[in-house]
C-alpha cells in the first residue's frame, strides 16, 4: 500500500516501488486476496498553516499513478479500491471514480453517522467495503452496529 512521504516527491511523481506493484503481479489470481486497497488515507495529516493538509494536489496525481501501476498488471483478477475517507471532495471523486469497488473508512456509531456514510458509499451501485472500523472512539465498538442492520 501507498504511502505519501516528502521524500516521494523531492524529484516529482514517485516511481512504483517493486514491492507495491511486484506483490499484485504475485498473488494476480490467488484467491485469498479479495481486494487490493491501493493507498491508506491520501492526504492524510494537517500539516498546512490553516489546519488542512497541504498534500491534496500531490496525492491526487498518486491515486492516478497507483491504479495506472495496479492496471498494468495482466491477468490481475481482484478488484482495485483507495477508501474514502474524509470530506476532500475531490479526492472522494477521484477515488470513487477509479476504484472497481467502494471502500470507506468509518468511526462514528451507527446513531452518529456509521450507517449515513454506508448509505452514501452503497448509492454509487458498486460493492460496497467498510475496509476501517473500531478502535477510535468509545462509542465504536462491533456491538453497536450488530445492534443495527442496514437495509
Amino acid at each position: 500500500m501507498l504511502r505519501y512521504t516528502e521524500r516521494n516527491w523531492e524529484r516529482g511523481l514517485p516511481t512504483t516501488t517493486p514491492f507495491d506493484f511486484r506483490s499484485i503481479g504475485h498473488f494476480k489470481s490467488d484467491e485469498r486476496v479479495a481486494i487490493w486497497e491501493l493507498y491508506n488515507e491520501p492526504c492524510n495529516g494537517k500539516d498546512g498553516d490553516d489546519g488542512k493538509s497541504s498534500r491534496e494536489g500531490k496525492s491526487l496525481d498518486l491515486v492516478r499513478a497507483a491504479f495506472g501501476w495496479a492496471h498494468e498488471v495482466e491477468g490481475r483478477t481482484q478488484p482495485l479500491t483507495i477508501a474514502s475517507w474524509n470530506d476532500e471532495e475531490a479526492l472522494n471523486a477521484l477515488v470513487t471514480e477509479l476504484s472497481d469497488i467502494i471502500s470507506f473508512h468509518c468511526y462514528p456509531s451507527p446513531e452518529k453517522g456509521f450507517f449515513d456514510i454506508a448509505e452514501h458509499a452503497l448509492s454509487h451501485g458498486r460493492p460496497v467495503i467498510c475496509s476501517e472500523y473500531m478502535a477510535r472512539g468509545p462509542e465504536c465498538t462491533f456491538e453497536e452496529p450488530a445492534k443495527s442492520k442496514l437495509p
